[in-house]
């Protein structure tokens, strides 16, 4: 999901079909913004986002998928999209991360400082 889903990714596809240079702030900022090129690659990329997370949820059946990082906070219709790539069949809680774009770091932080074996110690 990061080739397709990832602030590299929606940068990479934003220069590709508009040819200009822009950092993932600036291309958000266009999608609220309503240009068609930053609303094109952002809702592409969701779609992907969706479809993957679709994949996770129909293979792992989990109870709940958090999504962090920093673009997790700024998905549009994701839900939506879910809703229909599971044929309306989703049972799955989709949360964004409490902890903010940084939470993936800090639970194996906190994994690691509870298992002493992980910290080589």
């Amino acid at each position: 999901m990061e080739a397709y889903f990832s602030s590299y990714a929606i940068e990479r596809d934003y220069f590709e079909l508009k040819g200009e240079k822009a950092g993932i702030e600036e291309i958000t900022k266009r999608y609220r913004a309503g240009e068609r090129e930053a609303v094109e690659v952002i809702r592409a990329a969701t779609k992907y986002l969706s479809i993957g997370i679709s994949n996770l949820i129909m293979i792992v059946n989990p109870d709940i998928v958090v999504l962090a990082g920093g673009l997790a906070f700024d998905i549009p219709d994701l839900e939506d999209l879910l809703n229909l790539d599971l044929f309306g069949i989703q049972r799955t809680e989709i949360r964004k991360a409490e902890l903010g774009e940084y939470s993936g770091a800090l639970g194996a932080a906190f994994i690691a400082s509870d298992n002493p074996r992980l910290l080589g110690t």
